[in-house]
């Protein structure tokens, strides 16, 4: 079993961190990808505290310090397909890289810091990844960029983490399931 959790919408506010790390381990969550507007570097160093895995995609308030902290680490995974647990992870963001597919097999989870015009669930900003959604055929589509959590089809947007959304894709055997919360609403049940 692999569970991974997705955030989005840091927008540089460290004290979401501790709040992110706590509900990720009360979940087993093994690693957390990052889908976008981070904004500070030292999000990402104190999410390697909480120890799990920390990648991501930029999104649109990301600079060049962002990507190199991701890079760094080998975590940055614009345009490329990684392995995390059982799945195979391709991420597209706002790095410049060209739309395409660089790797071999099949992508469980395409993540994008933005949703695409045909391929998404909420009206906020769009981005360009829907030509990718029908090259690669992804089983499941997580996207950034809506500040509410929300779903249609095969694709989900996790909400703002600056809202306390966050979003989990747990895959066992070859079903993936997508649990949507609000961390504040968690932490309220113990």
């Amino acid at each position: 079993m692999t569970r991974i959790a997705l955030t989005s919408g840091f927008m540089g506010r460290k004290y979401l961190v501790g709040l992110t790390c706590y509900t990720c381990r009360m979940l087993g969550v093994e690693a957390i990808i990052l889908l976008g507007d981070v904004v500070s570097p030292s999000i990402i160093q104190r999410l390697l505290q909480c120890g799990m895995g920390v990648y991501g995609v930029l999104g649109r308030y990301d600079d060049a310090s962002v990507a190199s902290t991701l890079s760094s680490m080998g975590s940055l995974i614009d345009c490329k397909l990684v392995k995390i647990g059982d799945l195979n992870v391709y991420g597209y963001g706002l790095s410049g890289c060209k739309l395409g597919f660089t790797g071999g097999g099949v992508v469980d989870l395409l993540v994008s810091s933005l949703p695409g015009r045909t391929y998404t669930c909420c009206n906020e900003v769009r981005g360009p990844i829907d030509p990718l959604v029908e090259l690669l055929k992804p089983r499941l589509v997580a996207a950034g960029g809506c500040s509410k959590p929300c779903r249609k089809h095969q694709l989900f947007s996790p909400g703002s983490v600056e809202h306390g959304y966050i979003g989990v894709v747990e895959a066992v055997g070859n079903k993936l399931d997508v649990i949507l919360l609000n961390m504040y609403s968690v932490i309220r049940t113990l």
